[in-house]
């Protein structure tokens, strides 16, 4: 049986609060892509769903001329792809997993890696759903958890010198890019404590 999926569709100059404004002109450039990914990892996090067990693989998008988002795959080699499929992803309803989100990240080739421009999380909603992305971007002042729960265990440095934390569950944060000396990393654990690094 498939895994339950709703629809998300967007236009990047509609989005308004964590917005792309202060970062695309008026016509974005074909090289930019979205990705979706949930608060579970791809790799490693297995999730329940009618007796079987599931990955959740990330999700592209590209950006047409006028701020439309539309499905696209990455090859091995990082080229993205295009196509006129709806951007379809893995819903809430039925999994083994409490607090499921998604974050949308807008990204930037520079070099051989993608950079993260702006993102933001949101809930993901029961099969058959259509979300728009200008409804879900959380708006300045939101007092609301967003991402994955933080009890942070370890961490480590990954191959591009990010601090990556693992909380208790062996999820991992998103990498924290370099830290200035004498700075402090504080992280949300998700019950109204933080964490300080």
């Amino acid at each position: 049986m498939a895994l339950p999926q709703f629809t998300v569709t967007g236009n990047l100059f509609e989005i308004t609060g964590d917005t792309t404004a202060s970062v695309l002109d008026e016509t974005p450039p074909t090289t930019y892509r979205v990705s979706f990914t949930t608060n579970l990892s791809p790799t490693s996090d297995l999730i329940a769903y009618d007796g079987s067990l599931y990955k959740i693989d990330i999700v592209y998008g590209a950006i047409e001329d006028d701020g439309t988002l539309t499905h696209a795959t990455m090859t091995a080699g990082g080229v993205l792809t295009p196509d006129t499929d709806p951007i379809v992803l893995v819903a809430s309803n039925g999994l083994s997993v409490v607090d499921f989100q998604y974050r949308f990240q807008l990204e930037q080739p520079v070099g051989n890696r993608w950079q993260a421009l702006t993102h933001f999380w949101f809930d993901a909603p029961a099969g058959g759903a259509t979300v728009d992305l200008a409804d879900v971007v959380p708006v300045a002042g939101t007092d609301r958890w967003r991402g994955p729960r933080a009890d942070v265990v370890s961490g480590y440095f990954n191959d591009d010198d990010d601090l990556v934390l693992v909380n208790v569950d062996g999820s991992y944060t998103t990498p924290i890019g370099t830290i200035v000396d004498g700075a402090s990393v504080w992280v949300d654990n998700g019950d109204g404590t933080w964490t300080v690094g």
